[in-house]
């Protein structure tokens, strides 16, 4: 069988790191399928049942990329010839004549717990993407028929209310490295450490951690420290909060081995910190949505907070720091939440007559 797997917009983050780990299924299983890649750079090496096709010109403009996937696009993939074309970013493809499947990490369209501000400049490209973006979700996924891959169940049952599509879930994998990290008892420590690894967007909810600090700096509360990923130059100090900027996934995973993890973001389809939380075995305290109440099943360890307040979200952590002896909580990963994505792709037959 042959599959194209097109991935033309990975660069960095989860994208590339979904189209990475499919790489290295199919080297680790030994996949004897014909596998044609199209990306944008030298991610992938080459091997012999998997061919490198690099297309850098196609990612340089929202405009070229609307034109490959409404287009042109089908004319490259029909070329080609697979049985199953799978995209790897979001959008489907009009035109070709094979099996189709399309990975979709891309939730901001599709939520409903935060509407984006047209007129804030950080939320421009977010209203874009919520608005107008969903619009083109829907089009391209309605008219391709294709089969949808989502990372959650909440997030598949609400596209399917809009959608007659065929829907597969399939949980991020989770690094080896993993295994190598776990908690360590904050009996003995001097200051109960909260720890939130996040970039600067709006939904990521950041503030709401800020805003809970000053109210513990007001009622006297020490003893106490948050660690937040942000730049230290583009946020204002206040006591008890230490910006460091990002650091890798490994010094996340030490941080996790001595903190508790705060995890307040709006807008998920699966929040893999909350999994590398779990797995390392730190305690938790998460906004109380769907998404976190989904990732979390079976966890005991964690507690939910309001995400819209900042005092709910100080009284979890006080109650942490008065009480600061959590240990260790074992989780064990259920075989059922680890369903691969190249099971699915190569468990699709071609419908195509």
């Amino acid at each position: 069988m042959k599959i194209v797997v097109n991935d033309i917009a990975a660069s960095e983050g989860g994208a590339l790191s979904v189209l990475e780990d499919l790489y290295n299924k199919i080297v680790e299983y030994n996949d004897k399928n014909e596998w044609i890649f199209l990306i944008s750079d030298d991610y992938l090496e080459p091997k012999d049942n998997i061919k490198i096709i690099k297309l850098p010109q196609i990612k340089k403009s929202w405009i070229k990329r609307i034109n490959f996937d409404f287009f042109h696009g089908k004319n490259l993939i029909n070329d080609l010839a697979p049985d199953v074309y799978v995209s790897l970013q979001n959008t489907a493809t009009l035109g070709v004549k094979m099996k189709q499947i399309v990975y979709f990490h891309q939730v901001i369209p599709f939520q409903v717990d935060y509407k984006f501000n047209l007129f804030k400049k950080k939320e421009i490209k977010l209203w874009i993407y919520q608005n107008i973006g969903r619009y083109v979700y829907l089009k391209l996924f309605e008219h391709s028929n294709a089969d949808i891959v989502v990372q959650s169940k909440w997030l598949a049952k609400l596209m399917q209310q809009n959608l007659n599509n065929d829907f597969y879930v399939s949980q991020p994998s989770v690094t080896s490295e993993l295994s190598k990290f776990k908690f360590d008892s904050m009996k003995n420590k001097k200051k109960c450490r909260f720890f939130f690894p996040t970039s600067d967007f709006v939904y990521k909810n950041y503030k709401v951690i800020i805003e809970a600090v000053k109210i513990l700096n007001e009622n006297h509360i020490g003893g106490f420290e948050v660690i937040l990923t942000l730049s230290p130059e583009e946020h204002d100090e206040i006591a008890n909060i230490n910006y460091i900027g990002k650091i890798t996934r490994t010094d996340v995973y030490k941080i996790m081995t001595e903190s508790v993890l705060v995890f307040p973001s709006i807008i998920e389809s699966y929040g893999l910190p909350l999994i590398e939380g779990m797995m390392i075995g730190c305690p938790i305290i998460a906004a109380d949505l769907e998404y976190a109440h989904e990732t979390s099943d079976g966890y005991k360890n964690i507690v939910f907070f309001d995400s819209n307040s900042p005092h709910n979200l100080a009284e979890k952590m006080e109650n942490m720091i008065k009480n600061n002896d959590y240990v260790y909580s074992k989780y064990n990963r259920k075989e059922s939440d680890k369903s691969e994505l190249l099971n699915i792709i190569l468990g699709v037959k071609n419908e195509y007559n």
